[in-house]
């Protein structure tokens, strides 16, 4: 009998809250894989989600969910998380008991699916992880990196504040824009701004003069947040730590290196460089025929245009480039390109700036053209990801769209491998940090990367040439991508924690084995 736990995080949105959903999948495949060749498998499910201001806990039915999962309703899988069916007053627990529970001796290993999971709540103290993570018999995946955290809640609080800008010292202002400025244009946290973003939230929170005041007004809670952070830190000594690329084990170390200057000894000793889970392949493969209904439906809305489409499926905000992809759309207007813009967000909606801004454009110009997805408009992608397939599948078939990712910051990239997996699409993208090492893996055509505003004008204009002239395939390496969509697959996934747990369980023996034969020795000297 194998006992296993997991913990999922559904406090977030964006890339943490799907790859809950994707792990889910791969946890439930490893079960069958462990059924089928090592004998019987438990597994006992946990979420955290956010009421209010609290973090607030409760215990899933995996058994119900993997009867599911072997009839192949996946659906019903996805629904349960995202419509939150596990939220039933029967199934909510205290923290203790969330603790009692995840700190029994008969659980063989836990699976953590978001390292933040023990932030902004009781779990990251001390004495819970001690309880938690005593033994060396867990994974955590890494999905953010807490220096970049930390300088955006800083940014906020002093530069964007108008309050606070107003009375903040010029000297404090100057050191956060700068270091703000740096990491937008280097793409990731390195050793410098994570060494100076420590030092400059020292001072916010221990000074004691008008700066500190105003700031810790405002984020005071982040001193108890960073010493949960260290607690944590200091626990991947032992364990398993993924991540989905090396640039954000990067980040993460270049940040335990600056707090090991005030003392500590942080390291992560057993890192691990994999793939996140994708749900949507388990999906299409589950309800292939019902995303080629939304294929064709979609193949109709586009298929009669002489337009190239540019597609953006992310959050709207200037770190994700989305002024400049709106500049990129209103140049290629202003000098006579048929072209039409897809935008999928569900952080948009019609009192948004962004909105108001494509309005402008539409009053304008008269060939603008811009479709979109999302949640303020009652048609979100995200929600209905079959949807969201058939329509990557169909502008793939049409062969008329170019997806863009003009993003400063990417610590793996996930929409733009979606757009690759489900569209076979023509991916244009920045040239920085996880994005640049997928580029470097070869899952990306390094041809279509770009480093500012002029390059990537200039090669989407190439681009759009291309494809009025027949040379779409060109740009896309099938065979590449086929090995992508199984490398990500929920399933494979669930082999990789096979062959972690497996090596765990083996250093537990060996390890029990060495300490047997040093009792044995012990014995025979006496």
């Amino acid at each position: 009998m194998v006992k296993l736990a997991l913990l999922l995080d559904r406090r977030w949105s964006g890339g943490v809250s799907t790859h809950a959903i994707g792990l889910l999948l791969s946890v439930l495949a490893l079960k069958k894989i462990i059924e089928e060749r090592y004998g019987k498998a438990e597994v006992e499910l946990y979420f955290i989600t956010q009421e209010g201001d609290f973090s607030k806990f409760y215990k899933g039915d995996f058994e119900q969910l993997y009867e599911e999962y072997l009839k192949g309703n996946i659906k019903e899988i996805i629904r349960y998380v995202t419509k939150n069916n596990y939220k039933k007053s029967s199934n909510k627990i205290s923290l203790d008991k969330l603790v009692n529970e995840l700190s029994r001796d008969d659980i063989d290993f836990k699976i953590f699916g978001n390292l933040g999971s023990f932030l902004f709540n009781s779990l990251g103290e001390k004495q819970n992880l001690d309880k938690i993570l005593n033994k060396g018999n867990f994974v955590i995946s890494a999905h953010s990196e807490f220096a970049g955290d930390l300088l955006t809640d800083m940014y906020e609080a002093i530069v964007l504040d108008p309050y606070a800008s107003k009375y903040v010292s010029i000297e404090t202002r100057k050191r956060i824009e700068d270091l703000f400025k740096r990491r937008l244009e280097k793409g990731y946290t390195d050793e410098y701004i994570a060494k100076e973003v420590i030092w400059v939230l020292n001072d916010l929170l221990y000074n004691n003069d008008t700066d500190s005041i105003i700031f810790n007004v405002k984020k005071g809670f982040l001193e108890d947040e960073v010493r949960k952070y260290i607690n944590l830190m200091s626990k991947l000594k032992e364990g398993y730590t993924i991540f989905p690329t090396y640039i954000l084990y990067e980040q993460i170390n270049n940040l335990l290196k600056a707090l090991n200057n005030f003392g500590f000894n942080l390291f992560i000793k057993k890192p691990i460089i994999m793939h996140e889970p994708m749900y949507m392949v388990t999906l299409e493969r589950a309800y292939s025929e019902e995303v080629n209904i939304y294929k064709e439906i979609y193949k109709e809305m586009y298929k009669n245009t002489d337009k190239v489409w540019l597609l953006y499926s992310g959050r709207i905000s200037p770190e994700r480039g989305s002024n400049e992809l709106l500049k990129l759309y209103e140049d290629l207007i202003k000098e006579g390109k048929k072209v039409g813009l897809i935008i999928i967000s569900d952080n948009i909606d019609e009192d948004s700036e962004f909105y108001k801004k494509i309005l402008e454009l539409a009053d304008k110009y008269e060939d603008v053209e811009v479709h979109l997805y999302g949640k303020g408009f009652g048609n979100s992608l995200h929600e209905y990801p079959l949807y969201y397939i058939g329509l990557l599948k169909s502008l793939g078939e049409l062969k008329n769209t170019i997806y863009v990712n003009p993003t400063y910051l990417e610590s793996y990239g996930l929409a733009t491998l979606e757009a690759l997996i489900f569209g076979n699409l023509i991916t244009m993208y920045r040239d920085t940090s996880g994005l640049r090492e997928l580029k470097e893996r070869g899952y990306l055509n390094y041809k279509l990367s770009f480093k500012d505003y002029q390059e990537l004008k200039n090669k989407i204009i190439e681009v759009i040439e291309d494809i009025k002239n027949g040379k779409y395939d060109s740009y896309i390496n099938k065979d590449v991508i086929e090995e992508l969509k199984k490398e990500v697959d929920p399933e494979q996934i669930a082999e990789k924690y096979v062959e972690i747990i497996n090596k765990y369980l083996e250093s537990e023996s060996t390890e029990k084995e060495i300490i047997e034969s040093k009792n044995e020795e012990v014995l025979a000297v006496a």
